[in-house]
């Protein structure tokens, strides 16, 4: 199956992600391919959705992934990895949001 018609990853272009390959998908077997969305409110981008999307021998699978900012000088950062491969991207982008209201976190660029 061509990744670009799993009924999925038809949802995650309608939600507004869009799509994008790495350089190195051409080369190694087996990179993902990427969807990714800005999450804003306003003008303000609080982070970006990066969702993996693997081809399995035909089966497809996603992980979406979130990197957020928290205070600080230093501006650490942490990563958070959603692993129900098969959530519909509002509930993923849900979750992400209130993982950023809970922990205090920077937007990513005002």
């Amino acid at each position: 199956m061509n990744i670009a018609d799993d009924p999925l990853w038809q949802k995650y272009i309608k939600a507004g992600f869009k799509t994008w390959q790495s350089e190195s998908t051409a080369k190694l077997k087996g990179t993902p391919h990427f969807l990714q969305k800005r999450v804003c409110k306003g003008k303000t981008t609080l982070f970006f959705i990066t969702v993996y999307v693997y081809d399995f021998k035909g089966h497809i699978g996603y992980q979406p992934e979130v990197q957020f900012n928290t205070h600080g000088n230093q501006r650490p950062t942490f990563d958070v990895t959603y692993l129900d491969g098969g959530a519909p991207s509002a509930t993923v982008e849900r979750f992400f949001r209130k993982i950023y209201k809970f922990m205090g976190c920077e937007p990513y660029e005002r």
